[in-house]
């Protein structure tokens, strides 16, 4: 073979191997790996849960590209043997070693809460969305309600909503039937951006 055919060909293989490189992504949220190493962390998170007993998951969602939520299911250990839900989030775009879940139990204690004024069937906020952040809102409702929640903004934010069945899909606007209870809305960028981004959040319940 001529010094030049094994000159191009090498050039051939080295960008090859180049693009591969470059291509790889990281796990998805439901990656095996990835599950099991959460669940590992899971058992050893702190007191109260250390004194629990973990049974598994109730659900995974992927809330932006690498950053995911899961339902923990724990047995507290009481007489009543009642089954405790947990959230975390956790981030698969580090080495398998290094994820890290954050507890979302008390999510309702640092969200703002959502509170249409008297008489009124509607209600506007105003945000600023970081980089990689998520901003939590918490919402009451009734049976049978009809909600409508929308995101106006120049930029790239969305939300998704924990508590109805699209949960993990990052969408501008969701029109759904409530029950008795509470939801979560959850703003990010998507994609993300340098800098952060101005959003309104406009709330509306009848």
């Amino acid at each position: 073979m001529k010094p030049k055919t094994i000159k191009i060909l090498c050039l051939f293989g080295l960008c090859l191997m180049t693009e591969m490189v470059f291509s790889a992504e990281y796990p998805s949220c439901d990656n095996k790996k990835v599950y099991l190493k959460v669940m590992e962390k899971a058992r050893a998170l702190p007191k109260p849960y250390a004194n629990w007993q973990l049974k598994g998951s109730a659900g995974l969602k992927t809330l932006r590209p690498h950053q995911c939520y899961m339902t923990l299911l724990f047995v507290t250990g009481k007489k009543s043997g009642k089954m405790t839900e947990v959230g975390i989030i956790y981030k698969t775009d580090v080495p398998l070693a290094n994820i890290h879940i954050q507890l979302t139990k008390n999510r309702k204690k640092e969200c703002q809460a959502i509170r249409i004024p008297k008489g009124r069937t509607s209600t506007h906020l105003i945000g600023n969305i970081a980089p990689n952040a998520v901003q939590c809102y918490h919402m009451q409702t009734t049976d049978q309600q009809t909600a409508k929640v929308s995101i106006a903004s120049n930029a790239n934010v969305v939300m998704t909503i924990k508590g109805i069945q699209w949960i993990g899909n990052a969408q501008k606007e969701f029109e759904f039937m409530t029950t008795k209870g509470a939801y979560e809305v959850l703003v990010f960028q998507l994609p993300v951006s340098n800098e952060p981004n101005a959003y309104q959040l406009r709330v509306e319940i009848k």
